[in-house]
């Protein structure tokens, strides 16, 4: 009786380990489309209605549900102070190696790359490169959910036949 229930436990925590593997996957491109979609918007309130940067990222820090992408703009807003000591640039980097811990390092990279740009004045490549980089986001995204409805069988099946091998082994 002991081993059956053992066996059943095997059989269970290793499914249980690839659902929160594919659940993991599926946070990670609800984030990476948050933070796209926040790109979007900021570039619609820097273009169309000359929205000074730090009322945008209070606004969109009030309008984000997505906690990893809600604490991003949450730091942005609070180190706005230290500007006149941090230029703008390194205080985007900082704030993106910290918060979107969730983005692969290539969309880490272009996203920390907008910080540079965002210190600029002119808002055409400003409004450019925030639109190359929410492409690049939507492409990663669409990326990740290709790879997850390929992985998901793969992830169950390995996961049972790994636990299946346990309870043999194991009996």
């Amino acid at each position: 009786m002991r081993k059956m229930l053992g066996a059943v436990l095997i059989l269970l925590a290793s499914v249980y380990g690839a659902y929160l593997l594919l659940l993991r996957q599926r946070e990670r491109r609800k984030d990476i489309l948050a933070l796209q979609s926040s790109l979007l918007i900021l570039k619609r309130e820097l273009k169309e209605r000359l929205t000074p940067l730090k009322e945008c990222f209070e606004l969109l820090q009030q309008r984000e549900k997505r906690e990893n992408v809600k604490a991003f703009y949450q730091q942005l807003v609070a180190g706005m102070t230290s500007l006149g000591v941090k230029r703008f640039s390194a205080l985007w980097h900082q704030t993106v190696t910290d918060t979107l811990t969730f983005l692969g390092s290539q969309q880490t990279e272009r996203v920390c790359s907008l910080g540079t740009v965002l210190e600029g004045a002119d808002a055409e490549p400003l409004c450019e490169a925030l639109e190359s980089v929410a492409l690049d986001l939507g492409a990663c995204a669409r990326t990740i959910e290709e790879k997850q409805r390929d992985n998901t069988r793969l992830a169950f099946g390995i996961s049972f036949s790994l636990g299946a091998l346990f309870i043999i082994m194991l009996i």
